[in-house]
């Protein structure tokens, strides 16, 4: 998949986000299973600020993954993160509370959950994932 996504990324590194979004749009319809390639166009849509497709592309996979905890994870960190990113910190918390219930050793949502905590201003909570 990264040769499938290699024209994607040279738009991208050109600083030609739109023919990047179109390129990953393009392969989703011609992939339509690669998990891989709607990451890649989750991203785009992020750097060109195009908040609500991000959100549906990755609210839609976590139906598609219930019943596949590694994916499940997987995607729910992505959408911590872009929650994180937005601001929205309690919708990112429950994705990494989540993760976090189900391993108590996953660094991805130790940081995670330690920077809801820093950026709402609690330190002390904060201090117990650090």
């Amino acid at each position: 998949t990264e040769i499938l996504h290699e024209q994607g990324w040279v738009y991208f590194d050109q600083g030609n986000l739109k023919k990047a979004c179109d390129e990953f749009a393009r392969i989703s319809q011609s992939h339509p299973s690669s998990i891989e390639t709607k990451f890649c166009n989750e991203e785009v849509l992020v750097k060109l600020g195009r908040w609500k497709e991000p959100e549906t592309i990755l609210q839609k996979l976590k139906k598609e993954f219930l019943d596949n905890p590694k994916m499940f994870g997987k995607i729910s960190k992505r959408l911590g993160w872009f929650y994180l990113s937005r601001n929205q910190f309690e919708r990112a918390k429950r994705e990494f509370d989540f993760i976090y219930s189900q391993n108590r050793q996953d660094l991805e949502a130790i940081d995670g959950l330690r920077a809801c905590y820093l950026r709402t201003g609690n330190y002390q909570k904060a201090n117990q994932f650090a």
